[in-house]
């Protein structure tokens, strides 16, 4: 008889493992003696102790969480204290949401109650990873935002083919490799979505679309305010999802009030989070709206989209040149902010659309170019012929 052949050795996909993990706190925590005085104990305490938990658990090769995928020690001790955090939070969260009166007195009672202070030497550093260095960051949320008609969505879809195939991106930084999840709700997949990527020439075995939500009442659209956790779920199934493009983002709001501020923090919140625990750089297209002083106050709707986004990009017409488009920089919390780019939608030789970017950098501001539009705006009102 001929010996069986090995079975090549699948390499864990760090997404998924990092679900096991969480799911593995979760467990740990929920064998508490006394969950109620554990929810009122120091947050940081919990979290060391979890993530000591977690070495063990590594160590020991528990099968529940192996295979282990391979990391720097580094990385992998910022991972355990990302899910330890996370864990810590939601245990305490449902221990006190739920009305325990008995947990609260005990929290009152105890030493800890008052501020929290946290010294910083007991803050542990973490690196800051990019999808798009030094302009969208993994493990946040990022706004593109423009008026309509000028080509975020294929900008969007540009990202999603280097991505895909972990090419470059213009301005020539490597292009982190990965799956992509697509929520639109306003090109048509078939007749749009997908030539578009095959013209880009993305991998689109690796772009997936959201398409719509099941549950016990059937099939429905996607939505923000319920199904954050079912996306979290399909991110894991499918595995090294890096982007997930949300086009437009006040399409999938459900009841949500877009213009108030509490709401749409409470609805982003659970958003963040979970970019932040899965490593996914979440972009979300928006509009302009109302003129502003301040153009991150431009962003439709309420403040909290562009409060709650570490960075934001403009979209605007170039005023001296109709087909040129530029993409400026609105905000950007972590890291110095870029230079400008500027690109064309142009026609390539199969007669397809793609996006075509200019290699000189573009250095007028978002606050200059919005000055700019408006003062030409202005202008043409004054020189409009008068009717008698």
């Amino acid at each position: 008889m001929n010996a069986a052949s090995p079975q090549p050795t699948v390499a864990p996909d760090l997404t998924s493992w990092l679900l096991k993990l969480q799911e593995l706190g979760k467990q740990t925590l929920a064998k508490a003696e006394n969950p109620r005085l554990l929810s009122a104990t120091d947050r940081d305490k919990l979290i060391d102790g979890l993530v000591s938990d977690f070495r063990w658990a590594i160590k020991a090769q528990l099968a529940f969480i192996s295979p282990i995928p391979e990391q720097t020690a580094t990385d992998q001790e910022e991972d355990l204290y990302k899910v330890a955090a996370v864990c810590v939070d939601k245990f305490r969260s449902d221990h006190w949401q739920k009305g325990d009166d008995g947990a609260r007195d005990e929290a009152l009672t105890s030493p800890e109650e008052g501020a929290k202070l946290t010294p910083l030497s007991e803050i542990h550093p973490q690196t800051m990873k990019w999808l798009w260095l030094g302009r969208i960051p993994l493990g946040k949320i990022t706004v593109l935002a423009g008026d309509p008609g000028l080509g975020k969505s294929f900008l969007t879809l540009d990202m999603a083919a280097r991505v895909t195939t972990g090419g470059q991106w213009p301005d020539g930084a490597p292009a982190c490799d990965g799956n992509v999840i697509l929520v639109s709700a306003e090109d048509d997949a078939a007749d749009t979505i997908r030539p578009r990527l095959d013209a880009l020439g993305a991998d689109v075995s690796r772009v997936h679309i959201l398409e719509s939500i099941r549950d016990r009442s059937g099939e429905r659209g996607f939505n923000l305010a319920s199904d954050t956790a079912r996306l979290e779920a399909a991110i894991a199934k499918i595995g090294n999802v890096r982007l997930v493009v949300i086009d437009p983002i006040s399409a999938f709001l459900g009841n949500t009030d877009s213009h108030k501020n509490s709401d749409v923090r409470a609805l982003l919140a659970p958003l963040a989070k979970m970019a932040a625990t899965l490593g996914v750089a979440i972009v979300c297209v928006t509009h302009l709206s109302k003129s502003a002083a301040d153009p991150l106050n431009r962003l439709s709707g309420s403040i909290a989209f562009g409060a709650t986004a570490r960075a934001a990009w403009l979209v605007s017409r170039d005023p001296e040149r109709h087909e040129r488009r530029l993409m400026l920089t609105l905000k950007n919390n972590l890291a110095l902010e870029p230079d400008g780019l500027a690109f064309a939608i142009q026609v390539n030789e199969q007669g397809s659309p793609v996006v075509a970017w200019e290699q000189a950098p573009v250095t007028i501001t978002a606050i200059e170019h919005l000055r700019e539009l408006r003062d030409q705006a202005e202008k043409a009102r004054h020189e409009m012929p008068i009717e008698e």
